[in-house]
Formats: C-alpha cells, structure tokens, sequence
C-alpha cells in the first residue's frame, strides 16, 4: 500500500497542480481581458451559489468510508451514484437559473446572467464525473483522473485564446460548455472502460442510495456546504455594500489566495484514502499526526511565500496599478486558510472515517458556519474589503479551535510538532508491515 498510496499522492499532486495552474492562467487572462466591473460579476455569482450548494449533496464519498463492503456490488452502486448525480445537476441547473435573477436585480444588469453560467457549468461536469474520480481514488487510479483533468485543462486554455479576440463574458460560457461537455462525454468512456464498469444490470438501488443518504452523505453534504459557505461568502455581503471595482479586486485577492489549498487539500485526499484502508485506531492517529505535520510545515512555507511574493503575484495578474489593499486583503485571506486547512482538513479526513460526521457538523461546523456569516457582516458593513479580509482571520481561528475540541472526544492529542522524522519512520514501518501481511 506503501507505494500506492505514494504514486496516488504524486498524481494528486500533480492534477491539484494543473489545476492551480490553470486557474492561476485563466485568472491572468480574465483579468486582463474583461473590465474589472465586468470581471466582479463572476465573484458575485459565486457568492450567490453558496445558497445554491446545498443542493449538491455529493454521495460518492461513501465510496472511502465503506469500500470494503461493496465488493460484488460495486457496479451496481457506482450506477446509482451516477443517475442520482444526473438527477442532482439538473436540480443545480434550475435553482441557480433562480437565484440570478436576485442577483440581477441586486446588480442592475443582466450581464450576471454569463457569470452565473460560467460558475454553474464546472460544477454540473463534475456532478457527472464525480462517482467514477472517487471510485479511481480508491482503488489508487488517481493517474486516470490526473490524465483527464490535464487534458481538459489543455482544452480550457487554447480555447481562453479566443478572448484575446472576444474579450467579453458570453464567450467565456461558450468556452465553458464546449470543454465541459468534451469532458463529460470522454471521461465516462475513458472511466468506464479503465474501472472495468460494465453497467449490464442498470437498476438503481434506491436502498443504497436512501442509506447512504440518511446515515452518512446528509452530513457530509452539510459540513460541505458550510465549509463552502466559509470560504467563498465574502462577495455576497460586500455586493450589498462596497462597490463593483472593490468587489472585483478582492475577487482578484480571493482567486489568487486559493493556491494555498493545494497541499493542504492533497494531503487531506491521501489522508482519507490511507484511512480507509486502517482499522488499528492507534495507527489512523499516528497517521493523521503525520499528515498534520506535513500540513504545518508546508503552511507556514505557503504563508512565507505570499508574504515575499505576494506584490509580484499581484502584479502580474492585475498589473502595476493593483491597489495596496488587494495585497493586504491577500495575505489576511491567505492566513485564514492556513489556519484552518493546516489542521482542519486532516482532522477532517480522521473524523469522517473514524468519527461523527453528524457530532462534527453540529458541534464545529454549524457553529463555525453561523460565526462566520456575523463576522463577515458586520466586517462588510462597516469596515467594507479589509474588514471582511481580517474576518477570514477570525473565523479560521473558531473553526480550527472547536476542531481541536471534536478531536479531542475521541482521546487525540498532536504532539511534537517537530518530532516528524521519528513519527515518518514509524509510520512508513507499519504501512510496510501490513502490506506484507495483506492486513490493513
């Protein structure tokens, strides 16, 4: 399992990579090409999507938590996964076609129509894909999925050409729903076919489905959907009260700040695929605590680099005229993510596989969730882009000390922030024991 679970983290890795890199590329190009005004419209219809994201309950997870037990149903359940996923994007589709319209009417001008298309039709491809990348994960076939990401990501640059040509947002859509479909259509082949998924029996286990639903997904779907709201609300309450350039740059800010979920978000991956494989409660700690180390380090290492390198980054997204608070704003943005992801997202991984996801969702999520949406506010009201920046600051650290106290039921304690060396030994012993033992 050793050196699965290495090669899977390699090509997490390096999709998670293609991925920033093309949003780093598409950002650049975005940016300078569509006016800042017309460019705030697509972080405005983010905002608004968060309200929609609760219909975006994502089953497949499952996959992680219960994979040992479908073996001889597996076809079956990724089946099901699939029609209740078709069944999901077209519920997505209508109520974010809802939504614009307050968004329209709030904005005063149905251009947020585009971005609302643009934001909506990623996410309806991935609803499609979703069970087949969760599916590939698990058996450690992340390679597939790098493979069809890169591809789709080269697609999605060529074709962002055209706005040197085209600078407006209905051609960005058009872009969107060309590669997108592209995507939908070859990855289910490719997956298929690769997963060795026949689909002879089409029948929907709607017991499965209902199952996994009430007992494990409703909870995970709703920590998702909170933990989305924390992250991308900020330009919902500034679109009530700062202006449409100010909304664009902090959009800039925001965009630019996302890179620092790369390695957070890989390892909190292979942390749950790891754990899914475990039993020896002893062993998944040892296992997080090595995962948490990873992520301090490379936290601080992320937080060092926009410190240094922040202007620069701006500059070249934006160009010299960037306004000194976009790269405050950034460095607020970026810390409140490495608080949280340093720590949150492979606890995250332990509890979903050992824990409580419904105790997690209400003693640390929900709360977190409601903390967050009075800070950001008030931050908004009063104190405009800064203060809701600082408020990423102060909802992080909530988020991160009511983790540490869900931790804690289960008897975790981190220890030795610097005694990694000697928890990697052990741990790289013990994955190589059970791997010649066949046990896990």
């Amino acid at each position: 399992m050793k050196k699965q679970l290495l090669r899977n983290g390699m090509y997490s890795l390096a999709e998670n990579s293609l991925q920033i890199g093309n949003q780093f590329i598409t950002s650049l190009i975005l940016v300078r090409s569509l006016p800042i005004t017309e460019y705030s419209l697509i972080g405005i219809a983010m905002g608004y999507f968060v309200f929609v994201n609760f219909i975006n309950v994502a089953m497949e997870p499952i996959l992680f938590r219960k994979f040992r037990d479908f073996k001889g149903k597996i076809d079956r359940y990724i089946f099901s996964l699939v029609v209740i996923n078709v069944f999901k994007a077209f519920l997505l589709l209508s109520a974010f076609i809802s939504f614009s319209y307050l968004a329209a009417v709030q904005v005063n001008t149905y251009h947020v129509y585009w971005a609302v298309g643009i934001i909506i039709t990623p996410v309806l491809a991935d609803c499609l894909v979703g069970p087949f990348t969760v599916y590939a994960a698990v058996l450690f076939q992340q390679k597939l999925s790098t493979m069809l990401i890169a591809w789709r990501n080269g697609l999605n640059l060529i074709l962002m050409l055209g706005l040197f040509v085209w600078p407006t947002l209905p051609y960005v859509l058009f872009k969107e729903v060309v590669v997108n479909i592209i995507y939908v259509v070859v990855a289910q082949y490719v997956m298929r076919r690769k997963l060795h998924l026949s689909f002879s029996d089409l029948t929907v286990d709607w017991t499965f489905l209902k199952r996994t639903f009430l007992s494990y997904s409703m909870w995970t779907h709703s920590i998702s959907v909170v933990v989305f709201f924390i992250y991308r609300a900020d330009t919902f309450f500034l679109s009530f009260f700062v202006s449409m350039e100010s909304i664009g740059y902090y959009t800039v800010a925001l965009n630019c700040a996302m890179i620092a979920n790369l390695m957070p978000q890989i390892l909190a991956q292979q942390n749950h695929v790891a754990l899914s494989r475990l039993k020896n409660r002893e062993v998944m700690i040892r296992m997080t605590n090595m995962f948490v180390r990873f992520s301090i380090y490379i936290g601080a290492a992320t937080l060092l680099g926009f410190v240094v390198l922040g202007k620069p980054y701006l500059w070249l997204q934006v160009g010299f005229g960037v306004p000194e608070e976009t790269y405050r704003n950034l460095l607020c943005i970026v810390t409140g993510l490495v608080l949280a992801k340093t720590c949150v997202s492979p606890y995250n991984a332990y509890l979903s596989i050992k824990g409580s996801v419904s105790g997690m969702f209400v003693r640390v999520i929900l709360p977190t969730g409601a903390s967050t949406a009075v800070l950001y506010y008030f931050a908004a009201r009063f104190y405009g882009t800064q203060g809701i920046a600082l408020a990423n600051i102060f909802a992080a650290l909530i988020w991160l000390g009511l983790q540490l106290l869900e931790m804690r039921r289960y008897g975790y304690h981190f220890k030795g922030v610097f005694a990694f060396k000697k928890d990697w030994h052990w741990i790289k012993g013990q994955v190589l024991t059970y791997s010649r033992s066949g046990v896990s």
